[in-house]
């Protein structure tokens, strides 16, 4: 046993060498190593963990009394956090006999109690609550969430309660959507489903943690998309030091995962897991690349959870020595026993025995790896980065001291994120050139300096477009108001959480417009380096009569990423104009109830610190910063369309409708491009340029007023639910028109148009994409109801859409590059999807059933931009060619002729 104690001393020994000086990196080779298993106590006097030899000689079922109360005391004296955010709830019943419920979520957990905000008039409220408390163990772990209707001349009416159990023990965040019971019954309706979505996690600290609001948007846009597999690729450059020290190198770790010990990296791609190995390198090693990092199956929600860090290393030089003195030995000492076990005579024994006594001389612990700083961040950053620039990321990473409170230095740092199965990876760039041009950013991280220093003063630039029709003429009869000119515009700012002062901040209205509606600068102030800041920028309608104040909401905005120094699109979304069911189309509005219906206008912010007066690219108008694209769809067929399902008289006869956000049809001209009627053009001296300003209220009404439906798709349903598409060019009921006067000819598209085909692909004109939009929204029409709203709707994820202004410069100071005219043919074209359809809330009420859901059924097909058509500029040109009059020469004007044209047009484009 004695011999058997001092071997497990030896390797103890040599272990601990290795920890000192093994861990320091080779110059050219990066090494992995795993990381040590987690310790755990155990009851029988172990101490080795899994390699105890003397707990294998004891017995496991003896537990000593003083050492269980002592780990039950450690346990009991442990403190984690609880952090619960109440984001919303749909469906609830209604308390109130005038009115809907004004419902808020009363919270109690261990003795504590937590209530949210009342949200008047309303069954289906957001909260977007977040309350973060103490977990200890020993008390109930029960999570209690009960809905009150707030009443003022009486008791709070309960419309619903759930309880759920906290494990305790730190956790990942998790999403749920809780059934309530002890739902109250209406007089005459049954109870109804009512459902609470909470997000909720466990944690030893509350420092560096996920805002949980900005999980629940992210993770509310990205319902409709599967997770996908990424590959992260981490490219360090070099280490700098703020103060060097004599006899002192630096080194790097990079590590990825969701906590202090989520370790995941391995040294080849593997998938990530708690338990993977790290890589270290040296400072001496200039761009070096390990292999990708493998993430698989990964939804938003798990990007904004896995953390990128980046720490800076300290090691003596000695140290070092002596690690390859170390691996010397080692190496030496595995040739001996090679040569023992050869039979061979053994040369090496003196020169190994000497080199293990000066091992055992020096002392590693004096000379340990110290940790200049760390850098730390989320993989959502890089990856919305990546998407929207199409480059990688790439910055000085600030290591920040977090004990002393201090930056310590900086690596540069290039970061690519991709999804093989969409796209490979991006070109790298050029850090020196970047850094000798001062292009290189600064990023300070999650950890640098929480909330410290004076605040910084922004400044808040907004735009609209395309603001939708919501008022109406006080004495109708019939009359309509001029054109663009139905709403009353204003933005309202507020700022909250992550230690900023609350404050509210709202624009002055611009009246009778909706079409390039401009504010004035806001400002407002936010600490330093603040963290988990949120922005809330809502659009209103100002109704407001006299001394009476009404207000509509159109859209908002969440900002968690600053759009700083940059020009950014939002999209607004809600429910649809002029619903029945209102209460269901601000839920859509506010994020309670997904996916949002109907297109409610596009919103472009800018934020700086400086205000300038003319700010450069301001306004973005939507001629400079749209792209010329075309939108080509291509539909197969839908099923389980029950709703919409003919009947024994015949099938339903539907228009399936395709619309974008911020794309309308406008008259064209031959070539296939938009006729520009924008009044602004100058006639003269300055060859046809657009203005950068906004057009005049006088000339308002001259802007052309297009058609949001941009294709069009006749179809049939049939008994069993089953959608199929007619082969037209023309709509069915100018089909229909023309059968009736005898117009058709069956056989003059080569098929017959009264029986529906496999798939129907169709191609807009030339239109003008604004940056940052995500879907096609389809619509489903019957037949005699193209007057009022559509009951179904879904979403096509768009292929090839734009993510930057057109006018907007690129990195190297030049404008950026319009998308390339391509020929047919060269554009891979994009793998059909099933998408689910969904009932519009905000217009019809789900089908009764046990249990309620929205789904109407589902479509396959797909939608991808397109450049415009292959289109040489047409020029004019003048040679001189042999006459054969005389020795003279005449001359000879060539026209070149657009692509598939065979004569020239009537008129130059």
């Amino acid at each position: 046993m004695a011999q058997a104690f001092q071997s497990v001393q030896a390797i103890g020994a040599l272990a601990a060498v290795q920890a000192g000086a093994g861990a320091q990196f080779a110059a050219v080779t990066a090494s992995t190593r795993p990381a040590a298993p987690r310790q755990e106590a155990r009851s029988d006097g172990g101490i080795f963990g899994a390699f105890d030899i003397f707990g294998m000689c004891t017995s496991g079922a003896a537990v000593k009394p003083a050492e269980a109360a002592a780990a039950q005391a450690k346990r009991s004296e442990q403190v984690l956090y609880l952090r619960l955010c109440l984001h919303s709830a749909t469906n609830l019943a209604s308390a109130d006999v005038a009115s809907l419920s004004d419902p808020y979520v009363d919270v109690k957990f261990q003795n504590k109690e937590h209530k949210t905000k009342v949200i008047d008039n309303s069954l289906n409220p957001v909260w977007e609550d977040l309350w973060e408390t103490e977990f200890r163990d020993g008390s109930s772990n029960e999570l209690l969430l009960t809905v009150y209707d707030k009443d003022t001349l009486s008791a709070n009416d309960p419309l619903g309660n759930v309880t759920i159990k906290v494990p305790f023990e730190p956790s990942k965040v998790k999403r749920e959507v809780l059934q309530l019971s002890n739902v109250p019954g209406g007089w005459f309706s049954k109870r109804p489903d009512s459902r609470l979505t909470i997000l909720y996690q466990v944690t030893d600290s509350l420092q560096n943690q996920p805002d949980l609001v900005a999980m629940a948007q992210r993770a509310r846009d990205a319902d409709d998309m599967e997770p996908k597999t990424y590959n992260l690729s981490i490219t360090v450059y070099k280490i700098h030091m703020l103060k060097k020290k004599p006899n002192v190198s630096g080194m790097v770790k990079v590590t990825l995962g969701s906590g202090p010990s989520a370790v995941t990296h391995n040294s080849t791609a593997t998938a990530v897991d708690e338990r993977s190995r790290t890589i270290r390198i040296g400072n001496r090693v200039q761009g070096w690349t390990p292999e990708p990092f493998l993430l698989e199956d990964k939804t938003i929600e798990d990007l904004m959870m896995l953390r990128l860090k980046v720490e800076g290393l300290l090691s003596h030089t000695a140290a070092e020595k002596l690690g390859e003195q170390v691996k010397a030995s080692e190496r030496v000492g595995e040739e001996i026993k090679k040569e023992k076990a050869e039979g061979k005579k053994d040369r090496q024994h003196k020169r190994h025995k000497r080199l293990l006594q000066r091992k055992k001389k020096r002392d590693v612990a004096e000379l340990p790896v110290q940790s200049l700083g760390v850098w730390e961040e989320s993989l959502d950053e890089f990856h919305d980065h990546i998407t929207e620039t199409k480059t990688p990321w790439a910055a000085r990473a600030l290591l920040h001291d977090i004990q002393h409170n201090q930056l310590t230095g900086e690596v540069f740092v290039q970061i690519d994120m991709w999804s093989p199965a969409d796209e490979e990876s991006h070109e790298p760039l050029d850090m020196e050139t970047m850094e000798e041009n001062k292009e290189l950013r600064k990023s300070k991280g999650s950890h640098a300096g929480l909330g410290r220093g004076a605040p910084t003063t922004y400044y808040l630039y907004a735009y609209a477009d395309f603001l939708p029709t919501v008022d109406e003429p006080i004495f109708g009869f019939g009359r309509r108001m001029d054109k663009h000119t139905a709403c009353d515009p204003f933005v309202r700012l507020t700022v909250a959480g992550g230690g900023a002062k609350p404050q509210r901040v709202t624009s002055a209205t611009v009246s009778d417009r909706q079409r390039e509606v401009m504010w004035d600068v806001m400002t407002f102030t936010l600490p330093a380096n603040a963290k988990r800041t949120r922005l809330l920028v809502e659009l209103y309608d100002n109704d407001s009569v006299s001394l009476i104040s009404l207000e509509e909401l159109i859209g908002q905005v969440q900002l968690f990423n600053l759009p700083l120094n940059r020009r950014q699109w939002y999209h607004l979304y809600g429910g649809g104009l002029r619903a029945p069911r209102d209460d269901y189309a601000l839920a859509m509005i506010k994020g309670g109830v997904q996916p949002a219906s109907t297109y409610r206008g596009s919103l472009c912010l800018s934020i700086d610190q400086k205000r300038v007066p003319n700010k450069k690219g301001w306004p973005p108008l939507v001629t400079l910063a749209a792209h010329p694209l075309r939108l080509r769809v291509r539909l197969y067929r839908g099923l389980y369309l029950f709703d919409m399902r003919g009947t024994d008289l015949g099938d339903t006869e539907v228009t399936v409708l395709i619309q974008v956000a911020g794309c309308e049809l406008h008259p064209t001209n031959p070539w296939g491009e938009p006729i520009d009627e924008d009044p602004r053009k100058v006639k003269e001296g300055d060859k046809g340029a657009v203005v950068r300003q906004v057009i005049p209220d006088k000339m308002l009404k001259q802007l052309p007023e297009g058609n949001p439906d941009i294709l069009a798709f006749p179809g049939k349903v049939d008994q069993d639910g089953v959608l199929r598409l007619y082969p037209w060019n023309r709509t069915a009921k100018q089909m229909e028109r023309d059968k009736k006067n005898k117009r058709v000819d069956k056989t003059a598209l080569g098929v017959d148009t009264e029986q529906p085909t496999a798939w129907v692909e169709r191609t807009t004109p030339v239109l003008r994409v604004l940056p940052d939009v995500k879907y096609a929204y389809v619509y489903i029409q019957e037949k005699g109801q193209e007057g009022k709203l559509p009951r179904i709707f879904g979403r096509l994820e768009l292929i090839d859409a734009p993510t930057r202004n057109r006018d907007e410069e690129g990195p190297d100071g030049g404008e950026q590059a319009s998308p390339q005219a391509t020929k047919p043919g060269e554009r891979r074209r994009p793998n059909p999807d099933w998408v689910k359809l969904h009932f519009d809330q905000s217009v019809v009420r789900l089908p009764e059933a046990r249990y309620p859901s929205d789904f109407a059924g589902c479509l396959l097909g797909s939608a991808q931009f397109i450049p415009p058509p292959f289109v040489p500029k047409k020029r004019t040109t003048t040679s001189t060619v042999p006459s054969e009059a005389g020795a003279g020469g005449q001359k000879e004007t060539r026209i070149d002729m657009p692509f598939g044209e065979t004569q020239p047009p009537s008129s130059p484009p």
